[in-house]
């Protein structure tokens, strides 16, 4: 039997299904690079919060590691729960990772409010009531919701906590002269009443800058003797909670007598 000529559709199959096939591994490839690159997303908003960040200063010291939860934090670290009761700061709007980006660059750097209680968050929990660190928690917030990176936070957070420095040049000098402060009757005096030098002291007993001063006063006071006396007048400042109690206390004991309220003034 005369055999058929062969078709030529296998080799126009050929022909259409190569490009087809290839241009398919094309876009494969070019879309799992590109994956999770778009703009407006959570997912991307996500990656930015969890990079450290390039632009950032040289000087700024930035953490070994970038947590992707908070389970992944260090035992002893303040997190979200923690938190909860504090009605300065708000977490809302925030996705899983900014959150995380937030409470980890707080959980990086020390409160330098003076309180002594270490870590930003430490102290937001603590101290409710501190002039710093509810600043510094809304900043970091608003960065990462922002997408920013944790180096960028840092970074910001360093800058707010900077000291200030001296003066410069062109600043205007303080007013000179000297003015007279006339203790109360009620204000309590540590030392005779005729000395070289009276020291009068405006304080707080939560105040963490006043506790600084003590060790300082007291060096005086032990070096000079009789030449130096002390005159306490209660300055209780209206965002440390238990500074009005601490002076009403030690008003109360000084009216069992000096002795009482001098004690009373070494414990708070």
């Amino acid at each position: 039997m005369a055999q058929e000529p062969s078709s030529p559709r296998p080799a126009a199959w050929t022909a259409t299904i190569w490009p087809l096939v290839t241009g398919l591994a094309v876009g494969f490839l070019v879309g799992r690079e590109t994956a999770g690159h778009g703009s407006g997303s959570g997912a991307t908003a996500d990656v930015a919060a969890d990079k450290a960040g390039d632009a950032v200063p040289a000087a700024t010291k930035l953490p070994a590691k970038i947590f992707k939860s908070e389970s992944e934090f260090p035992a002893g670290w303040t997190k979200e729960a923690d938190l909860s009761g504090v009605t300065t700061v708000s977490f809302a709007g925030l996705t899983p990772q900014q959150k995380v980006t937030a409470l980890q660059a707080l959980n990086e750097r020390d409160c330098e409010c003076g309180c002594g209680m270490g870590k930003i968050a430490g102290c937001l929990k603590k101290d409710p009531n501190c002039p710093r660190s509810p600043n510094l928690a809304k900043l970091a917030i608003d960065m990462s919701k922002q997408g920013k990176g944790m180096g960028e936070i840092l970074a910001a957070i360093d800058a707010q906590q900077k000291p200030t420095g001296a003066p410069s040049p062109g600043a205007a000098a303080p007013a000179g002269g000297s003015k007279k402060v006339t203790p109360f009757a009620h204000d309590l005096r540590r030392g005779a009443k005729a000395t070289k030098v009276t020291i009068v002291e405006f304080s707080d007993f939560q105040c963490p800058f006043c506790k600084r001063s003590e060790p300082t006063v007291r060096g005086v006071l032990d070096k000079y003797g009789k030449d130096v006396a002390l005159v306490w007048m209660n300055q209780p400042l209206p965002f440390h909670d238990h500074a009005m109690d601490a002076a009403s206390a030690f008003q109360a004991a000084a009216r069992q007598g000096p002795d009482k309220a001098w004690k009373l003034h070494d414990k708070m």
